[in-house]
């Protein structure tokens, strides 16, 4: 029997390895806000995983875009008509730590219930920091939904100095 989640599904402005529709899934519960404008600070170097930070409440986080994080960059709208603020878990001994990117978005998004059959794909359609997710599943009506994990892309940043906490 499916399970019905609260999610967030939004179209990657790329396509897979092999041509395959992707769309980037979260769960309602790791929305934070969504804001039409932002603005945006260069980081300290050039980087391959950040656009630039965002200031939010006194907290830099990273502007980080999917499509060229996962390697899938296509042709996307010249500005994002939204951005989400996007907040992930990881459990460490007996503390959950939380931490937050920002995702421009430059196409269609949908937040809804979802059934979630369980139908995990084994072929990865990403092209770089594949083992950045947390699962990847084929939709019904064709595509693939990928759950990023941003515990570990803010982490990655923040490693690299891409957060804005290092100058």
């Amino acid at each position: 029997m499916a399970q019905k989640r609260e999610i967030i599904l939004v179209k990657a402005a790329g396509s897979g390895a092999g041509d395959e529709h992707l769309f980037w899934l979260f769960s309602k519960n790791q929305l934070e806000m969504v804001l039409r404008d932002i603005v945006t600070e260069s980081v300290p170097a050039q980087s391959s995983l950040t656009q630039g930070v965002v200031n939010w409440q006194d907290e830099p986080l990273p502007l980080v875009n999917l499509e060229g994080y996962y390697g899938t960059a296509g042709i996307a709208a010249e500005q994002p008509t939204r951005y989400l603020f996007i907040k992930g878990a990881a459990r460490t001994a007996d503390e959950v730590r939380l931490a937050m990117i920002v995702v421009p978005i430059y196409t269609e998004m949908r937040m809804g219930a979802l059934d979630i059959d369980g139908k995990p794909i084994s072929t990865l359609p990403l092209r770089a920091n594949v083992t950045d997710i947390h699962g990847i599943y084929a939709l019904e009506g064709g595509g693939v939904a990928v759950v990023p994990d941003i515990w570990r892309i803010a982490s990655r940043c923040r490693e690299e100095g891409q957060d804005g906490t290092r100058r």
